[in-house]
C-alpha cells in the first residue's frame, strides 16, 4: 500500500514539475500520459510549483540529511532565485542544507538583492573563499593534465601572475594554451613552447560583454586605462581626457558598477583582473595603440614633477606595451 501511495506522490510531483522542467519527460517517458492540469494564473501556478517542489526536498529531508548544491547562482534566473529563497525559508526545522557558490564579480542588481533578502532574514552564512596559492594552481593544473611528477615552472608562474589564482582563469588559460599549441604533450610531457601566453576566448567575451553596457565616455576610459597598465592614476585619466573630476568620477563608478575596475586609493585605480585589462588592450589596432601611448606619453611628461618619476612611468608603460595575444 505505502509503495502504491509513493509512486502516486512521485506521479503528480513530476505532473506538477513537468511544468516547469519540459526535460522531465525524457527521464520519466510516461509523463505524456498524465492528463495536463487545469490552466490557472501565472501566479497562483508559481505557488503550486514552489509548493511542489518544497515538499519534495523538505519530504526527503525528513528521511534522511540533504544537501543540496547549486553551482554559479548568479546565472539563475529570477524565477530560480524567487524558488531558492522560498526553499531557504521553509527548511529552517529539518536536515536540509543548501549550498550556493557565485563570483562576487558577478553581482547584477538582482541577484544582489536576493543576497540582500537572504541576509535580512538571517537565512545564509557566507564563506569567502581566498584566491588560489602558486601551489594550489600547480596542484589544479597537475590534477587536469593528469601528471604525478611536478610541472614546468614557467608554465606555473605564467597561469598564476595572469589568473590571480581565479580557478576560472586558471582552467580557461591552461585551455588556451594547448588548443593554440602553446602547451603540448610530447612524449607524455607537458612541454610549455611560448613564454606568450594567449587570452582566452571566453574571458574576451565576458569582457566585451561588460564593455558593450558602458557609455561612449565609460569606454574610451577603459581603453586609456588599458594602455596606463593594471593600475592608473586619476589624476592622469582626468588630464588625458580632458573632463573635470565631477565626471570622471561618474565614469570610474560606471566601470565599477561593471565590475570592470576597482578603487585601490583616493588616487589610484586598478582593473579587477589582469586579465581584463590585456584583453580590452588586445582590442586595440596597432595605429590606436600608438596613439594612446603617445597622449598618456605626453600627459606624463606634464604631470611628472621629476625627471626619475617620469623615467619610471614611462618605464612601466614600455614594459607593459605587448601583453598577451588573443585566440
Amino acid at each position: 500500500m505505502r509503495g502504491i501511495v509513493s509512486r502516486r506522490i512521485v506521479r503528480s510531483l513530476v505532473s506538477t514539475l513537468s511544468r516547469l522542467l519540459p526535460d522531465l519527460a525524457l527521464l520519466f517517458p510516461d509523463l505524456a500520459t498524465f492528463p495536463a492540469p487545469p490552466a490557472v494564473d501565472p501566479e497562483e501556478e508559481k505557488r503550486r510549483l514552489f509548493a511542489a517542489m518544497t515538499h519534495f526536498f523538505t519530504d526527503q529531508a525528513t528521511r534522511h540529511p540533504v544537501l543540496l548544491v547549486v553551482e554559479d547562482v548568479h546565472w539563475c534566473d529570477d524565477l530560480s532565485l524567487d524558488f531558492l529563497l522560498h526553499l531557504a525559508r521553509r527548511c529552517r526545522n529539518v536536515p536540509l542544507l543548501l549550498l550556493f557558490t557565485y563570483r562576487s564579480d558577478e553581482l547584477h542588481t538582482g541577484f544582489r538583492q536576493w543576497l540582500t533578502q537572504l541576509d535580512r532574514e538571517r537565512l545564509t552564512q557566507e564563506f569567502l573563499l581566498r584566491p588560489l596559492s602558486r601551489s594550489d594552481v600547480d596542484g589544479m593544473v597537475r590534477a587536469i593534465l593528469a601528471l604525478e611528477r611536478a610541472v614546468d615552472a614557467d608554465l606555473i608562474d605564467t597561469l598564476y601572475n595572469l589568473s590571480e589564482g581565479n580557478p576560472f582563469f586558471v582552467e580557461e588559460l591552461l585551455e588556451s594554451l594547448i588548443t593554440t599549441g602553446k602547451l603540448v604533450c610530447v612524449d607524455g610531457t607537458w612541454k610549455h613552447t611560448s613564454r606568450q601566453a594567449s587570452i582566452p576566448r571566453s574571458v574576451q567575451d565576458i569582457v566585451q560583454q561588460r564593455t558593450e553596457h558602458v557609455s561612449a565616455d565609460a569606454r574610451q576610459l577603459l581603453l586609456f586605462a588599458a594602455v596606463a597598465g593594471r593600475r592608473f592614476n586619476v589624476a592622469l585619466l582626468q588630464q588625458v581626457l580632458h573632463c573635470d573630476e565631477a565626471h570622471l568620477l561618474d565614469l570610474l563608478k560606471e566601470v565599477m558598477a561593471a565590475q570592470l575596475v576597482i578603487e585601490e586609493s583616493t588616487d589610484q585605480f586598478a582593473f579587477r583582473h589582469a586579465l581584463t585589462q590585456q584583453a580590452i588592450y588586445a582590442e586595440l589596432l596597432v595605429r590606436e595603440r600608438q596613439a594612446l601611448h603617445g597622449a598618456i606619453a605626453e600627459t606624463l611628461e606634464q604631470l611628472s614633477t621629476s625627471r626619475s618619476l617620469r623615467e619610471r612611468y614611462l618605464g612601466d608603460m614600455a614594459s607593459r606595451s605587448e601583453p598577451p595575444s588573443t585566440t
